[in-house]
């Protein structure tokens, strides 16, 4: 039911509280597992004084997804609060993944707007696992070259002291790329890495300069 209020001896509806939220749906993207991305969801009285905001909560979903402050004109507040017309109440939220893989988690807004009592936002992410530096890699594929080759699984392929010589170029053509790495010529290190590839995939075409594991 509105509510009247007399102005200057006449009868007038008061306008009603009217919550929006903005945004809707927050996507954090891709995030590195252990560390951590945040946004700011605003919620807006465009209506009438006396807004009552008495919760904001967050439903079933990835703990990764959290609530890490609300606020009030710059400060912290406690819920419920109320806000006047044109007010607003900004709602931090973060994303901290521990493992790889989506997660997703619905934010509820309640209030007393007659219209909406309860606002969702839509919140997700996806947690990736950091990568290896290229040139780091490069160094743990030589290292595993050398243990393979001393402990006997890895081999030349060839007759007589051609199995060597090739094993050789083989380790040859991976240090070439992380030259090329160092450099900054990434484009043509993957060509190298791609050429050391066809040199162990077990087609005749290049032959093979190794066997093994």
């Amino acid at each position: 039911i509105p509510e009247l209020s007399i102005f200057n001896n006449r009868w007038q509806v008061a306008t009603p509280p009217n919550i929006s939220v903005s945004p809707l749906n927050v996507n954090f993207g891709l995030v590195t597992v252990g560390l951590q991305s945040s946004a700011l969801i605003t919620a807006t009285n465009t209506g009438g004084p006396g807004l009552a905001v008495n919760s904001v909560a967050l439903g079933p979903g990835s703990s990764a997804l959290s609530i890490l402050s609300v606020k009030k004109s710059g400060g912290d507040v406690s819920l419920p609060v109320t806000l006047a017309n044109n007010e607003t109440l900004d709602i931090e939220v973060r994303f901290s993944p521990s493992a790889a893989g989506a997660a997703t988690r619905t934010l509820n807004i309640a209030s007393n707007d007659a219209d909406t009592t309860i606002v969702s936002v839509q919140l997700s992410g996806q947690g990736v696992q950091s990568q290896t530096p290229p040139s780091q890699q490069i160094s743990s594929i030589l290292q595993f070259f050398d243990t393979s080759v001393a402990a006997g699984t890895l081999q030349g392929n060839g007759a007589g002291n051609s199995a060597q010589g090739r094993l050789n170029a083989l380790r040859n053509m991976i240090e070439a790329a992380g030259d090329l790495i160092t450099t900054g010529s990434i484009a043509q290190a993957c060509t190298q890495l791609l050429d050391a590839q066809n040199r162990v995939d077990g087609n005749p075409r290049p032959p093979d300069f190794a066997v093994g594991s």
